[in-house]
């Protein structure tokens, strides 16, 4: 009795893949096959992409259908395109078969290139984000932290790395007992930042707000030397 393995077992489906898998080896490596094979190997690989591109249109269909369930906007610029649609098809004498048709390609169209709105989205994190910082610094405050932040971004780039320099930031805290780290990304000019994310800037801490002041003026003050 011949042994039984325990592994992974195929189903039909992935069976006729490894088949035509291995029938695309042979051929890539000239192994012969006779006419009948190449036509049945052809054959097989029609199918195989038929069934893929059967699968992909399901599956665009299935997020287009989900998109009209959970986004009104979206809902309403395929409902205006397929109206719109509808409406030159019957003035030019189609049927009412021809009619839904060219309007269920309206909305499919439609919603190919509809891009949802991210306008308010976008400004309700930066609202969610404001209120975060505003609580966070009120918390610091009530426990004896002062906080600020210098924004670094635009200056020339021989400026950032002087004032991102490990030295040049050991002296300024050592000098005003403030914890100075660098944070942020660096954007170009004129790119704006996506939402909960902050251009490059120096983030200071103090247990002293008057320390904190002195930090802030001498780094600003180097800033403007160094930009000169």
């Amino acid at each position: 009795m011949g042994y039984v393995g325990k592994g992974h077992k195929f189903n039909r489906e992935e069976e006729e893949k490894v088949r035509v898998e291995r029938m695309q080896l042979s051929k890539g490596f000239g192994y012969g096959l006779d006419d009948d094979d190449n036509e049945e190997h052809e054959e097989e690989l029609a199918k195989m992409q038929q069934k893929r591109l059967e699968d992909q249109l399901k599956q665009e269909q299935y997020e287009m259908i989900k998109t009209l369930e959970t986004d009104p906007a979206a809902k309403k610029v395929a409902m205006e395109a397929a109206h719109k649609a509808s409406k030159e098809a019957i003035k030019q004498g189609l049927s009412h078969v021809e009619t839904n048709k060219v309007a269920h390609e309206a909305i499919m169209l439609a919603l190919q290139e509809y891009k949802p709105k991210v306008v308010g989205q976008d400004k309700a994190l930066l609202n969610a984000l404001k209120i975060r910082d505003q609580f966070i610094e009120k918390e610091n405050e009530k426990s004896g932290i002062f906080t600020e932040e210098i924004e670094i971004n635009d200056y020339p780039q021989m400026v950032r790395g002087k004032v991102q320099s490990k030295d040049f930031l050991m002296s300024v805290s050592e000098m005003t007992n403030c914890r100075i780290v660098v944070k942020g990304t660096f954007f170009e000019a004129g790119k704006k930042p996506p939402p909960g994310h902050k251009r490059l800037h120096l983030y200071m801490e103090s247990s002293s707000k008057h320390e904190l002041m002195s930090a802030a003026k001498e780094i600003k003050r180097n800033l403007e030397d160094l930009a000169i």
